[in-house]
């Protein structure tokens, strides 16, 4: 640069790196979905992301100001990495530049994406997903309080049998709560799936749990989708035998049965620390009896669960689509319905 030959904006400055190991990327385009081969112009594609450089650059240069005594050869930029934009509209200029097909193919992809509540200025419901991994993974995050402001998890924790918990209904959106190992539910249940499915769940403990225990906490969940409808049989979880049919009996004469199939085991550690963020909540004064009476799409109100703000409910609505995502994914079903 110095020499005058080479520009500046030549050069593309990149951190970190992506890799695949032996086999990977083959597998990626064998099973399709993932990956698009395109011939493309590699000059006109470089010279589009040489602009895309050069246009940050300049966003750089006028965010730092003129420099102040004491500054180093380039002030810091006072843009914050929200600022700086997530690279979702960038990936789409590049995509689009890959000729007129790829382009009508993202505009057709972008329609078809998701219901139409819930496509916006923000983008489709791909992209506000993406945009929440970026945030939590890729950008610093803020420290927030749990969806109480209370920890549900605190010293003392001891729960009865029978007890009702909830899930989230704006925590599970990515399929766990946090990057912490511990809540990471593939692992938490010993299932290897992502957590979607405990959005808005209502789940009864089967054993009692107290904090400090050696022994996981195994749960049924109360709300899930129909397995069998001519035995009446429902989703209890993803752990244990699904072959093996447990019946749930609430007490009194009119107690109510309820069949499961399945059912999901926390390890301890996790347990907690999904009731410390509020991902998890206890559903005090809920009874099992009160759950069952209701309607199944009505069953997380019924035991506590409420949306209190507008921001809520619009988190609420893409966590829906998100577990419809995941049943229709990994049980080839349509649950829950979306009239529910």
């Amino acid at each position: 640069v110095e020499s005058g030959a080479a520009e500046q904006d030549d050069f593309l400055l990149l951190v970190g790196y992506c890799g695949w190991g032996p086999g990977q990327m083959q597998g990626e385009l064998d099973r399709g979905g993932s990956w698009e081969l395109a011939a493309a112009d590699q000059r006109l594609l470089l010279g589009r992301i040489r602009e895309e450089q050069a246009a940050l650059g300049a966003r750089l240069r006028a965010a730092a100001g003129p420099p102040s005594p004491g500054d180093g050869p380039a002030a810091e930029s006072r843009l914050t990495p929200q600022e700086l934009g997530d690279g979702i509209e960038k990936w789409a200029r590049l995509y689009s530049a890959l000729g007129p097909l790829y382009k009508a193919r993202l505009a057709e992809e972008r329609e078809e994406d998701g219901p139409g509540d819930l496509r916006d200025a923000q983008g489709t419901h791909t992209d506000k997903m993406l945009r929440r991994w970026i945030g939590r993974c890729l950008i610093p995050p803020k420290t927030e309080a749990n969806a109480s402001g209370v920890p549900t998890g605190g010293p003392g924790l001891e729960l009865p049998v029978c007890a009702i918990v909830r899930g989230s209904a704006t925590a599970w959106l990515l399929g766990k709560p946090g990057e912490e190992p511990e809540l990471d539910p593939a692992e938490a249940t010993g299932t290897g799936l992502p957590g979607q499915w405990l959005h808005k769940a209502v789940l009864l403990l089967v054993d009692g749990y107290t904090r400090g225990a050696d022994r996981p906490a195994v749960l049924v969940m109360l709300n899930g989708p129909t397995l069998d409808a001519d035995q009446d049989v429902h989703l209890g979880g993803f752990g244990g035998a699904r072959q093996t049919v447990y019946k749930i009996k609430t007490p009194g004469d009119d107690g109510i049965t309820y069949k499961v199939a399945g059912h999901t085991h926390f390890a301890p550690s996790a347990f907690e620390a999904l009731l410390n963020i509020g991902a998890l909540e206890v559903a005090d004064g809920v009874e099992a009896q009160a759950i069952l009476a209701a309607p199944r799409h009505q069953r997380w109100a019924a035991a506590g669960g409420t949306i209190k703000t507008p921001a809520e409910a619009t988190e609420a609505a893409l966590g829906d689509e998100q577990q419809r995502k995941f049943y229709s994914r990994f049980l080839r079903m349509d649950f829950p319905p979306e009239e529910s």
